[in-house]
């Protein structure tokens, strides 16, 4: 029973989230609209779901259904494969190179600065 209601949370929560993207991206039309809500996403999903919240002791079901439904609904990789594939075939190589730089270096950055806004936040705290 705890299993079905983990799923539960976790299809509502990424239900509600992909709402919440499809949303984003029609106000923000642009190819670079999807990667400003990964790189959002990554950050939250860094800063609370991997370093924040499990010390304040959220269950780790909180943490997945917060993780992999909201945060993971709110992500997309689908689209800006999507777009890469169709880089290449339009033999745009020169954007599919930028893109892909874009997403990969980019990403990786976001996770590292959220670790360590994170840190930095938890340091802050400690003198409080």
């Amino acid at each position: 029973m705890k299993q079905i209601r983990l799923l539960l949370h976790v299809f509502i929560l990424a239900g509600l989230a992909g709402v919440l993207r499809y949303f984003l991206v029609s106000l923000f039309p642009g190819i670079l609209s999807l990667a400003i809500i990964n790189f959002v996403g990554i950050f939250l999903l860094v800063f609370f779901v991997k370093t924040l919240l499990p010390l304040k002791n959220w269950s780790q079901d909180s943490l997945t259904a917060l993780g992999v439904g909201f945060l993971g609904g709110f992500t997309t990789i689908a689209s800006p494969l999507f777009d890469l594939v169709q880089f290449l075939l339009d033999k745009n190589y020169m954007t599919f190179l930028w893109y892909a730089t874009l997403y990969v270096v980019g990403g990786i950055g976001v996770a590292f600065f959220a670790h360590y806004c994170a840190r930095i936040y938890l340091e802050l705290r400690k003198w409080k």
